[in-house]
């Protein structure tokens, strides 16, 4: 066991009795099986040395030790997966809370398929370090040291420590010794196979690309290559494997060989069975020691697991840091001021030197070319970049300063990257609803026509979705978008190309009246859209560039400008 795995320990707190239990359990289960192989050795020796019937007493303590056996396997088994299981759910939501602190940048620059493996995958190889790894390894130290104590008292000191020699050896010395070569090896096939999800995952959801530009075949002989990669390291970890598996044993033979001529030797066979019973108690324990072996197969793999989960969990988080005692306290009213906000990607730019004000209830379109800083603008509006200068403030007060879930109950988004959840369409606008069991806001649902978009569903609001489901269209999905945004009742709500892929009409009715319910309301909007539609009726543009903000103005004035707006509106 090495630093990763000795860290992972640190989980089982809240949990500790019943991975104590299991290992009680686990210890009876491993006596009460060798006790089966020494009594049965007793009772065949003893008649055959003294010409006895047996003593039903001892049929019956057989009966009884298998029953117990039996027993003690089944609740081990509930219990430490129960246990595993509780800690695993730890730690899905550790990565999962790891994920929520990445900022855009972030998340985009890593492979969804990787990202996956590590929140799942490595996270059920953990659970055979928790349910087969610990109790196993106490349970085979125990029998050695109460095997040798026997065979010191029922044989002799030689007995004992050849006993003990050989017994070290299989069950520590081999499996450390083959756990130090194959670590690497698992390593790297973790790396190939976590590869190999992430690249099926994006040629999943580049499968049509792939088909229009004939390279499907490509593609195909591409992932045979990473599939016969890591099939070729994990060919070398079940070699090793299987070799450990043969000198282990051999060993675990020859000890009852040495024990069976060490007995012989001091003239014990033919006159004690207890020497008999000692051999075949030992041969009975045998499974405690290839226990070990068995969890030492997966613990390489589980190392290098953990080892990733650490790597995660260890990043420092991308979104601002929030302490109770950085908040300045709650913003005096909805105004909203933008102050020389800056933030870029590496060496490209995102958004230079923006500053903006828009008072509560007012309405500002921000519109420009793809690639204009649109999306970062609206990601660092709502406080999920931290800037490179400048800040937003609402009320006064620093977003950033804000307790993160009171600033998701005055500022919220309908944006254009939206990812859906798995599950159905009506939970995923449920997700907006800040109360869990609370129903979704009647304008919520009558704003977006989600009434109408379920009749336009296969299986209306009970159509399951996820990501990447093609069952819903891209209009569709940020309909939904927009109606789990709504459905928070925010005081401010930033569009971020929130009617794109709606048609003309649709999108005209569906913007109108959203704008008219946000000014019954006194919502504040903060609109980003490239679509100039959506200006002819906006009292206040702004126009952005470049990652700057260059003109603004009523749509009149800016046609009457002739500058940046008037050129997207013209050209």
């Amino acid at each position: 066991m090495n630093m990763p795995l000795i860290r992972m320990l640190a989980f089982i707190r809240g949990h500790i009795y019943k991975i104590a239990l299991s290992s009680l359990l686990r210890i009876v289960n491993v006596f009460a099986g060798s006790a089966l192989f020494g009594l049965s050795g007793y009772l065949l020796a003893d008649v055959l040395i003294s010409r006895r019937q047996p003593q039903s007493a001892l049929w019956i303590s057989l009966a009884v030790i298998g029953i117990l056996k039996a027993a003690a396997r089944y609740a081990e088994q509930i219990s430490g997966h129960n246990a595993a299981f509780n800690i695993l759910d730890i730690l899905r939501q550790k990565l999962f809370h790891a994920f929520s602190e990445k900022d855009a940048d972030s998340l985009a620059s890593s492979r969804t398929g990787d990202l996956a493996v590590r929140a799942m995958g490595d996270v059920d190889l953990i659970e055979i370090f928790y349910a087969h790894t610990l109790a196993p390894a106490l349970s085979a130290v125990l029998f050695i040291l109460i095997a040798a104590a026997a065979a010191a008292v029922l044989v002799s000191p030689v007995a004992a420590a050849a006993v003990a020699a050989m017994y070290l050896c299989a069950g520590i010395g081999i499996p450390v010794l083959f756990q130090a070569a194959s670590s690497s090896a698992a390593q790297r096939y973790r790396g190939a196979q976590a590869a190999l999800s992430a690249d099926l995952s994006e040629s999943l959801a580049g499968i049509q690309d792939l088909q229009a530009f004939a390279a499907v075949d490509a593609e195909q002989a591409r992932h045979r290559r990473s599939a016969e990669k890591a099939y070729g390291l994990n060919q070398g970890l079940q070699m090793l494997s299987g070799f450990r598996d043969v000198l282990v044993d051999l060993l675990l033979g020859t000890s009852l060989i040495v024990l069976i001529f060490l007995a012989a030797r001091e003239n014990l066979l033919g006159t004690d069975p207890l020497s008999w019973a000692l051999v075949c108690a030992l041969a009975g324990g045998f499974s405690a020691i290839l226990g070990i072996n068995r969890a030492v197969d997966d613990l390489p793999k589980s190392r290098a697991a953990a080892q990733r989960i650490l790597q995660v969990l260890d990043e420092p988080s991308d979104s601002p840091a929030w302490t109770a005692s950085s908040a300045d306290g709650d913003p005096s009213g909805y105004d909203i001021s933008v102050e020389n906000l800056s933030f870029s990607y590496g060496n490209n730019q995102g958004i230079r030197d923006i500053s903006f004000r828009l008072k509560q209830g007012e309405h500002l379109l921000i519109t420009g070319q793809t690639g204009s800083g649109k999306t970062t603008l609206a990601t660092a509006i709502l406080g999920l970049l931290e800037p490179e200068g400048g800040c937003v403030r609402i009320g006064g007060i620093d977003v950033r300063s804000i307790e993160p879930s009171r600033r998701f109950a005055l500022i919220t988004a309908a944006r254009q990257n939206l990812m859906l959840v798995r599950g159905s369409a009506m939970e995923n606008i449920e997700l907006g609803v800040p109360a869990e069991g609370t129903p979704v806001p009647g304008h919520a649902l009558e704003i977006a026509e989600i009434p109408q978009l379920m009749t336009e569903l296969p299986d209306g609001e009970d159509t399951l979705v996820s990501g990447t489901d093609e069952q819903i269209s891209g209009g569709q999905r940020r309909r939904i978008g927009l109606a789990a945004a709504l459905a928070r009742s925010a005081r401010i709500m930033v569009l971020d190309e929130a009617f794109a892929g709606l048609d003309d009409d649709l999108r005209k009715r569906i913007r109108g009246k959203l704008l008219d319910w946000a000014r019954r309301e006194g919502i504040s909007i903060i609109e980003l859209s490239h679509d100039l539609s959506d200006s002819v009726d906006t009292a206040r543009i702004a126009v952005l560039a470049g990652g700057s903000l260059i003109e603004s103005g009523s749509y009149d004035e800016l046609m009457e400008r002739r500058g940046a707006f008037w050129d997207m509106a013209v050209l």
